[in-house]
């Protein structure tokens, strides 16, 4: 096996030494050859009606026994076989002929990579938990490479973290990107909410008076520009915009500069 090698899910890829347990079913082998033989005899016997039940039953136990330590010692050998639990390319081997290995070395024996099977696992807090859910578009951007893919969201766990208040969820990226590499950092921003009729205004202008939020718009009375109050009802906020669900209509103009110092009927100039 060397660095590069394509390999499927179930390869052996290495065994670590199970000299033992070999040589211990080359112990029992015999026993449960001569078992075996034993109870046969003991079989036939008593289909003729020679010798008693309790022989032939004692025979059976210990035939089934050596073979049940058997089926034991192979299930301990297969342990020790190491295989692949994808299928991939092998990315690094860091294990040599006759080295001791554990499960606590830090460097693995094996890593195999499937770049067809790619994905972000990320926290997200706890008070998204009605938002955020499979399905959902996302865009995910790794600033290493700065690129931006999108995808969608392919796993939401239902367990919250008591420690960090968080549930974790899976994005499933598309393989033929080429810049992919596993352990990179990505930065995800998923789209928990969609409104393509929204109107949207800097939040910056949305003011506050009285518990009451308001804009001011131009509008033209007398041949005058005028400002004008127009209460207004705020929905989602994100990246310095905010939506407007009510109190404006489409193709009203919104006063952007100056608007702090403007009182509701003031005449106003461009």
């Amino acid at each position: 096996m060397n660095e590069g090698d394509a390999v499927s899910v179930g390869q052996l890829l290495a065994e670590t030494d199970n000299s033992a347990y070999q040589a211990q079913i080359a112990a029992v082998r015999p026993q449960l050859e001569m078992a075996t033989d034993v109870y046969e005899r003991q079989r036939r016997l008593w289909e003729q009606k020679i010798g008693s039940e309790i022989q032939l039953i004692q025979a059976q136990t210990q035939m089934d026994a050596l073979t049940k330590q058997i089926a034991a010692i192979e299930a301990q050998i297969e342990l020790t076989k190491i295989k692949s639990p994808i299928s991939g390319v092998v990315d690094h081997i860091g294990a040599k002929v006759g080295q001791f290995a554990t499960a606590q070395n830090p460097d693995p024996v094996f890593r195999v990579i499937n770049m067809n099977s790619l994905k972000v696992k990320t926290e997200i807090a706890e008070s998204y938990i009605n938002k955020v859910k499979k399905g959902n578009k996302v865009k995910v951007f790794f600033p290493d490479a700065n690129q931006e893919l999108e995808a969608t969201i392919s796993f939401t766990a239902k367990f919250i973290s008591p420690l960090t208040r968080t549930f974790t969820s899976e994005i499933t990226l598309p393989g033929n990107s080429e810049f992919l590499r596993p352990n990179m950092i990505g930065v995800v921003k998923i789209i928990d909410y969609e409104n393509a009729n929204a109107l949207i205004v800097p939040i910056n202008i949305v003011q506050n008076e009285n518990n009451q939020q308001f804009v001011f718009v131009s509008v033209e009375e007398n041949g005058k520009l005028t400002a004008r109050k127009k209460p207004v009802t705020i929905g989602s906020i994100y990246n310095g915009n905010a939506e407007i669900t009510g109190g404006l209509q489409a193709g009203e103009k919104i006063i952007t500069t100056g608007y702090s110092d403007l009182q509701d009927g003031m005449a106003i100039e461009l």
